[in-house]
């Protein structure tokens, strides 16, 4: 049995740049994948396809009282390749608490600046423009506007999306079908395997026992699976790797284990009108609208509860907006 340098369980924005990193050293280096390992060949053609084969628990999992969805994927490349590849750098709004909290003086902008800038040098970047606006875009503006919503445009990790020559796929929650996007599979992971990584798709790890040498136990398509490395970095997310941690018994000395999640929500907002706006056509995703409101603790532990409290009529009204076409 081989014995490698390092096992990397996850390869989505963690894994990924680690098996990056550590192959670049010279380390021999095995990347673990749940998922399958597709390129814009093979990517799915369709938005169905896509959610039953990209994400964990065939597009959609709900927390145990159902009143969060959670969207993960499941392929190489993890949730870089599902997700809209957005760019914009964190605010001090939110350092500053987590900050006080722990008391991590890194968390600050400043700090933070020289790792923004490493991570960002490998990536093509583009912020979009006002002629870049679909339909869906200008009506969302609009609506921004009328309510006294800040927004602005957003900057994504693109190449060459052809806008300018009339391609508006609009495919990128699906994997990109043109290597625009920049995923982690596209920028890292086979950068790594030019340098010998190791992938292995299709592979669950199950357990890992640890050691001098870790041993890693696994299924790939109703397989056993045994593998072992001198480390293991788990970077399975916050689900999977917890999952992992747990199904190899070190609750007992990691108590918080399970504990203390918390996510960054999102408000999906539909209007209906009389006139066609064809959001599908055009570039995706080009602006964000943002509100700052004060919150009390008890966001750590139920954040969508208290976004939807202080929210619910903001949110209401724009949907009163839009229904309405008032704008």
């Amino acid at each position: 049995m081989t014995t490698y340098d390092f096992i990397i369980i996850g390869s989505g924005i963690g894994g990924g740049v680690l098996s990056y990193n550590l192959s670049k050293t010279g380390a021999k280096v095995l990347l673990l994948e749940a998922g399958e390992y597709l390129t814009k060949e093979t990517f799915p053609k369709n938005e169905a396809i896509a959610s039953a084969q990209l994400y964990w628990g065939g597009g959609i999992e709900f927390s145990q009282d159902a009143r969060m969805a959670f969207l993960r994927g499941k392929v190489v490349g993890g949730s870089s390749i599902v997700n809209q590849a957005l760019m914009d750098r964190f605010d001090d709004i939110a350092l500053d608490d987590w900050k006080a909290e722990t008391g991590v003086e890194f968390f600050s902008l400043k700090a933070l600046e020289p790792y923004y800038d490493q991570a960002e040098s490998r990536l093509a970047l583009h912020t979009f423009t006002s002629e870049e606006r679909n339909r869906n875009a200008q009506l969302f503006v609009k609506g921004c506007d009328a309510l006294g919503y800040h927004w602005h445009y957003l900057r994504r990790a693109q190449s060459d999306c052809a806008f300018d020559k009339g391609n508006d796929c609009i495919g990128c929650l699906g994997g990109c079908h043109r290597d625009a996007k920049q995923s982690i599979m596209v920028v890292y992971v086979r950068e790594a395997e030019k340098l010998g990584l190791e992938v292995q798709a299709q592979v669950e790890v199950q357990h890992i026992v640890p050691g001098e040498i870790v041993q890693v136990y696994a299924e790939s398509m109703g397989e056993k699976k045994v593998y072992q490395a001198k480390n293991v970095i788990l970077s399975g997310g916050a689900f999977g790797t917890t999952r992992m941690l747990f199904r190899s018994g070190f609750k007992a000395s990691l108590p918080a284990l399970g504990k203390y999640f918390s996510s960054h929500p999102q408000f999906m907002f539909f209007g209906v009108y009389d006139d066609e706006v064809n959001a599908h056509k055009g570039m995706f995703l080009v602006l964000m609208f943002f509100v700052v409101i004060a919150c009390s603790q008890t966001w750590r532990s139920q954040p969508a509860n208290c976004a939807t409290n202080l929210n619910g009529k903001r949110i209401r009204s724009f949907y009163e907006l839009a229904k309405n076409r008032s704008y």
